[in-house]
C-alpha cells in the first residue's frame, strides 16, 4: 500500500483547484489523519509517520501480519524490475507514478547504478510527498536529470504532458505503477487509465504494475482492507489475479506472467522467495508492431508468434485433461498458456507458503509430477 492516487486531501476531504488549501500546502497537512504514503513508510521501517499512521499500520498488521513482508517485497520488486529493465532491456527512461515517500534504493538510484544515462520522472499527487522527493532528489555527477511532478493518475493526459518536459516519449519508457492501482475503484476505470498511458508510449516501452490481492487469504485481506479503509480517506480495492491481468488489457505479459511480487524473477542471491499478498506483472509494447490502445482499455493482440501448426494439442482434449488435472491438484490454479516458444503449463498455488508456489513447464505430466511432491502451505 503506497499512496493515495486521487486528489490530495485537506483534513481527509478532497479539495478543488479553487479551494484555499490548494494554494497553501500547510493547510493540507493534518497528522491526525492517516495518510497512505506514511503508513507504507512505517511498514518499510521509515521515519515519516505519525501516531494516526502507526495506528492504521499496526491494526492491519494484527489482522494480516504478512503485510510487512508484502510491503518490503514490493519495494524489492521495484528495484529488481528497474535494474533488469535498465541492464537487460536497455531502456533509459523511467516514469514512476505514485512514487510515495523516498526510501533507500529508489528508482533513480537503482537506474543510475545501471547507467548514469537513465532519466527518471517521479509523479505523485500529494504535495507533501512531492516536497519530500524534491528535497532528496540528488543525482551522481554526470548522471541524466531527474525530476518530480505533482500530477493525478486519474488525469493521465496532464501527467504525461508534464513528464514529457523531461522524457522523450518517441523513445521507449518504463512506466512503474507500483502499489497504486489498487487505490482506484472500478468506477475510475483503472484499465482505461493504463490504456491511455500505454497509447502514449513508443514501441518497446514497458509497464510494470503491482497490486494487492485477496487470492491467498480472502477473509484476512477483506478484514484488513476494511480496517484500513475505515481509517484512511481513500479506500483500497484488492483484486484477483485475473482482474490484475485485465488491467493490462491485451498487452503482452513478460515472463512469468502475473505472480506474487516476491516470485517475479527473484535474485539468485536471495533466499527462496516467500509469496505475498501483492501480485506483480510486467508488459512490454511490441517493438515491431504498433500497439493500438483505446481509452476503453482494449489493446491489440500480442505480436509474439505462436507454436507452429501441428505442435499444439487439440483444444478440446487439452481442456478436458486440464480439468481432470485441476481436480487432482486443487491447491493450485492450473493454466495452459500459448507463448512465442510454444505451449507452457503453469501452476500457481492458491495458498501462501505452498512449496513450490509457482511451477512452469512445457509438459503437463512433468508439471503434475512436481506438484505431487509439493508441500501444502498455510494462508
Amino acid at each position: 500500500m503506497q499512496r493515495i492516487p486521487g486528489r490530495a486531501t485537506a483534513i481527509g476531504r478532497p479539495f478543488a483547484a479553487d479551494d484555499p488549501a490548494a494554494s497553501d500546502p500547510s493547510a493540507r497537512f493534518d497528522p491526525t489523519v492517516a495518510q497512505s504514503a506514511r503508513v507504507y513508510s512505517f511498514w518499510l521501517g521509515g521515519k515519516d509517520h505519525f501516531p494516526a499512521d502507526r495506528e492504521v499500520a499496526r491494526e492491519v498488521m494484527r489482522l494480516r501480519p504478512q503485510v510487512l513482508a508484502g510491503a518490503r517485497a514490493n519495494r524489492a520488486f521495484g528495484r529488481r524490475v528497474t535494474s533488469l529493465v535498465a541492464c537487460g532491456a536497455g531502456i533509459r527512461q523511467f516514469l514512476d507514478i505514485g512514487a510515495g515517500l523516498p526510501a533507500p534504493g529508489s528508482t533513480h538510484q537503482t537506474a543510475h547504478h545501471a547507467s548514469p544515462a537513465c532519466r527518471v520522472v517521479y509523479a505523485d499527487n500529494d504535495p507533501m510527498v512531492v516536497a519530500h522527493i524534491r528535497a532528496g532528489l540528488t543525482s551522481a555527477p554526470g548522471a541524466a536529470p531527474c525530476s518530480c511532478i505533482q500530477a493525478d493518475l486519474r488525469d493521465p493526459a496532464d501527467l504525461l504532458a508534464q513528464a514529457s518536459q523531461v522524457l522523450d516519449f518517441t523513445q521507449p519508457v518504463a512506466v512503474l505503477l507500483l502499489a497504486v492501482l489498487h487505490f482506484l475503484p472500478d468506477a475510475d476505470d483503472p484499465a482505461g487509465i493504463v490504456a491511455q498511458i500505454a497509447a502514449a508510449l513508443a514501441p518497446g516501452s514497458l509497464i510494470a504494475i503491482s497490486h494487492v490481492t485477496g487470492d491467498y487469504a480472502p477473509r484476512d485481506i477483506a478484514d484488513s482492507a476494511a480496517a484500513y479503509n475505515a481509517r484512511v480517506p481513500v479506500s483500497i480495492y484488492p483484486r484477483s489475479r485475473e482482474q490484475v491481468a485485465a488491467l493490462l488489457g491485451g498487452l503482452p505479459l513478460q515472463y512469468p506472467g502475473v505472480v506474487p511480487v516476491s516470485c517475479w524473477q527473484p535474485s539468485l542471491r536471495e533466499r527462496a522467495p516467500q509469496p505475498v499478498d501483492i501480485h506483480a506483472a510486467v508488459a512490454r509494447l511490441p517493438r515491431t508492431a504498433t500497439c493500438s490502445l483505446a481509452a476503453s482499455g482494449r489493446a491489440a493482440p500480442p505480436a509474439a508468434a505462436g507454436p507452429e501448426p501441428g505442435d499444439e494439442p487439440e483444444p478440446d482434449v487439452t481442456a478436458g485433461e486440464m480439468a481432470r488435472r485441476a481436480e487432482q491438484f486443487p491447491a493450485w490454479h492450473l493454466d495452459r498458456e500459448v507463448t512465442g516458444l510454444g505451449i507452457r503449463y503453469v501452476a500457481r498455488a492458491r495458498v501462501l507458503g505452498t512449496r513450490p508456489h509457482l511451477v512452469m513447464t512445457s509438459d503437463l505430466v512433468e508439471l503434475c509430477a512436481q506438484l505431487a511432491g509439493a508441500q501444502p502451505g498455510h494462508g
